[in-house]
């Protein structure tokens, strides 16, 4: 009987066993893995975005009346002396009275703007501008021509705009951390199956 002889492969056409070959990629992904930054979680997303959603509306809510009431009243408006006859800081309101035209003698409340009131002090001399459908809608002259700088709408928009910055940025980081630190995959054993004969 003549002795099978095994044939040598080449150094080249060698391959490892799979498992091996697997270990010594995980070995050498941990020698070049870089430290994984804080992955943001959809949480921190939502809740930014549900912090714009809150301020936009806010803003929206403090300056649709504001305007409207401006618009109404360089439309329709009708003007009239009056005197400053109470200002109260606490319960933030300014009392004034008509001294000429058909609501002479008539007190009223300046309405608010954006929950701002002018600067009045009680005796002060003024030209108010009311709404003839609605007399309980008016404002100073002065307000309805130049309207002051509305601070409670700029500093609701300066915080929409935060927060919605903030969500595209956590949403971008997101995608970017996952990109270049993709979740490693379970290695999976392969099942060799095994035939069973009968002696």
């Amino acid at each position: 009987m003549t002795k099978k002889t095994k044939k040598k492969r080449p150094p080249g056409e060698y391959k490892l066993p799979p498992r091996v070959a697997r270990n010594q990629q995980s070995a050498a992904r941990r020698a070049t893995h870089r430290e994984q930054p804080p992955l943001p979680g959809y949480r921190h997303i939502f809740g930014a975005f549900g912090g714009f959603l809150l301020t936009l509306g806010m803003a929206l809510f403090l300056w649709f009346p504001a305007h409207s009431l401006l618009q109404d009243l360089r439309e329709r408006g009708v003007a009239a002396p009056a005197i400053v006859t109470d200002v109260n800081e606490t319960a933030k309101f300014v009392k004034i009275k008509f001294t000429l035209g058909p609501r002479a003698g008539e007190e009223v409340e300046l309405s608010e703007f954006s929950g701002m009131h002018p600067d009045f002090h009680a005796g002060d001399h003024m030209w108010a501008i009311y709404d003839p459908e609605n007399p309980s809608r008016l404002l100073s002259r002065h307000w309805v021509s130049i309207p002051p700088t509305n601070f409670p709408v700029f500093g609701t928009s300066i915080l929409s705009a935060f927060f919605l910055v903030g969500a595209v940025v956590l949403f971008f980081r997101r995608l970017w951390v996952l990109r270049n630190w993709p979740p490693e995959k379970p290695e999976t054993i392969p099942i060799t199956r095994v035939r069973l004969t009968k002696p």
